[in-house]
């Protein structure tokens, strides 16, 4: 009924394209950006462990 929604980042630089990256929560559903899964989402992103 409703069409599903997705939320995508990418960094745009000098060097090229950084991305793309999706929201989604441990199930595996999209979500909405909120500080705390942006904040995630750079760490994660940047320092991998």
């Amino acid at each position: 009924m409703h069409p599903e929604k997705t939320t995508v980042w990418c960094g745009l630089w000098a060097g090229g394209i950084i991305g793309p990256f999706f929201f989604k929560d441990d199930r595996g559903r999209n979500v909405t950006v909120n500080g705390e899964r942006y904040r995630a989402m750079i760490h994660d992103f940047f320092c991998p462990s």
